[in-house]
């Protein structure tokens, strides 16, 4: 922090953006979390199956929007001011590829014809029977088989991905885990803590049985 930032507690422009992306990016997060604690946590293996099955499917199709927002660029750059830029084409792009299609302000501002505007409504035709048409219904095919398949093994798979995080976890803090608890069952079976070392025999078995459950019902479901 700078110091007029100090003294008037003002924030500066990229801390704001800087704060609004942490937050999101956090609670982003936390569905990750959720998804390998809770009993409901399936919902969000579903959400990560189905954005990483539109992810590679955008990678396929995404030359066909690079060339819409080129073309629309190069036929509104001097007409409208949403396609000005490369930069300010590419969000409206994509508003209109979600049904925003804004026909009347494009093509007729105050009730009448834009000049020169007959090759952009072609394209503009063009755009809202590939894009929005059949791209969308493939889309949403891609979604539906997807939930279809995922509902089939959704037990299966959230065992898995709980099976993973408790994995990876004692691969990082194994060690320190392990230490810390034979650490712990040293001090209790001290005079000093007599009435504790029942309790700490019974937390140092949590984690190995708690894994243990979960590989069992893994077998079984497969």
């Amino acid at each position: 922090l700078n110091n007029c930032t100090q003294h008037t507690g003002l924030r500066c422009k990229w801390q704001w953006e800087a704060g609004a992306l942490g937050m999101a990016s956090v609670w982003t997060l936390l569905l990750l979390v959720f998804m390998n604690a809770l009993k409901i946590g399936k919902y969000g293996l579903l959400f990560v199956s189905v954005f990483l099955t539109f992810l590679k499917f955008c990678l396929i199709y995404v030359f066909i929007w690079i060339g819409y927002i080129i073309a629309f660029h190069m036929l509104f750059l001097h007409k409208k001011p949403q396609f000005t830029s490369i930069f300010y084409s590419i969000p409206k792009t994509l508003a209109m590829l979600t049904g925003e299609y804004d026909f009347d302000d494009l093509f007729f501002p105050n009730g009448k014809v834009l000049q020169g505007s007959e090759a952009a409504m072609v394209l503009y035709s063009t755009f809202v029977f590939t894009m929005n048409i059949v791209i969308m219904n493939i889309m949403v095919g891609l979604a539906v088989s997807d939930v279809k398949r995922f509902r089939l093994n959704a037990k299966r798979e959230h065992l898995r991905a709980r099976i993973e995080t408790c994995l990876g976890l004692q691969a990082k803090f194994g060690l320190l885990c392990e230490t810390c608890s034979r650490l712990v069952l040293a001090l209790s079976k001290l005079r000093l803590f007599p009435y504790f070392q029942n309790h700490v025999t019974k937390i140092h078995g949590i984690k190995k049985y708690y894994l243990l459950k979960l590989l069992s019902r893994f077998e079984l479901i497969t």
